[in-house]
């Protein structure tokens, strides 16, 4: 593959900011996928597994809320992860309606194996943790502001 560097000098501020945050956010995800692709899962299966394992039982529409994601991508997500026998799907006993995500016990293990990917897939982009810690601060102030 070629890779040809994008001129940040003759492209519009829109442009080079929009840009520079795919490229970004692309190759950070790239950097986790020697981890995931060990464990079995792909980086939106990761996130969907290590927010389970935080928050526990979650329908579709708060997981997808939670991870900035249209709840169309997240169903898909979600049967792909109870097929592996990661998670379970289960209907609400009060409203119909309402299916709840549930990580199985395995899923929880995988979780836990996970949980050293973030800071491996840093150091392998060679990434130091002072340079990472605003940038992401800088992320959910973003994200905050676009979100609506």
């Amino acid at each position: 593959m070629i890779k040809q560097a994008y001129n940040l000098e003759t492209d519009s501020n829109d442009e080079q900011s929009s840009f520079a945050l795919y490229a970004a956010a692309r190759l950070v995800v790239q950097s986790y996928r020697p981890y995931l692709d060990r464990l079995g899962v792909t980086y939106p299966q990761y996130m969907v597994i290590r927010h389970l394992h935080r928050s526990g039982a979650r329908t579709v529409t708060q997981v997808a809320d939670q991870l900035y994601l249209d709840a169309g991508t997240v169903t898909p997500i979600l049967k792909r992860l109870e097929k592996s026998g990661w998670l379970t799907r289960e209907r609400s006993g009060t409203d119909e309606r309402m299916v709840f995500n549930r990580l199985t016990p395995n899923g929880h293990t995988l979780a836990l194996e996970a949980s050293n990917i973030s800071r491996a897939a840093l150091n392998r982009g060679k990434m130091r943790e002072d340079w990472v810690k605003p940038l992401v601060s800088e992320a959910q102030t973003l994200l905050k502001h676009l979100a609506f």
